[in-house]
């Protein structure tokens, strides 16, 4: 899936440092395959895995009932946190080493966050506030 939307409109490495311990922390996480360097040989990059997430949360919101497209979205940052907790997923699942490496609770723990995040997620459309996931499931009984 292509999106239009510019994941750094969304969220950039900065966001997730955070919650990475800074800088070194976010670099530690990203493998040492090409695909995670910046263009013009620049420094390693989250941004891969922001991109996924990115993609991952505008296939949940078309997947709302009624669906969210990304042309509807009046604000992109509003899924920033929601593409956040999702990229450090990613980033922690692909460090795991072992099931009860500590990298392991985190990539559950971002999990956790993540979808929680998308299913309470709002985001203003061109049609008014959207619905909820929450509201979506308990309308459809």
């Amino acid at each position: 899936m292509t999106t239009s939307i510019n994941v750094d409109d969304v969220a950039v490495d900065r966001d997730l440092e955070k919650y990475t311990a800074g800088r070194s922390g976010l670099q530690d996480l990203l493998p040492e395959d090409s695909t995670w360097y910046e263009s013009g040989g620049g420094a390693k990059s989250a941004l891969p895995a922001r991109q996924t997430a990115l993609e991952n949360v505008l296939k949940s919101l078309k997947n709302r009932r009624p669906p969210i497209y990304e042309y509807q979205l009046l604000d992109v940052t509003e899924l920033k946190q929601a593409v956040v907790f999702g990229a450090l997923e990613i980033l922690y699942r692909g460090a795991v080493q072992h099931e009860d490496s500590p990298n392991a609770k985190k990539a559950k723990d971002f999990g956790d966050k993540y979808r929680a995040e998308v299913t309470s997620l709002q985001p203003q459309t061109n049609l008014g506030v959207a619905s909820s996931g929450i509201a979506a499931r308990i309308f459809r009984g």
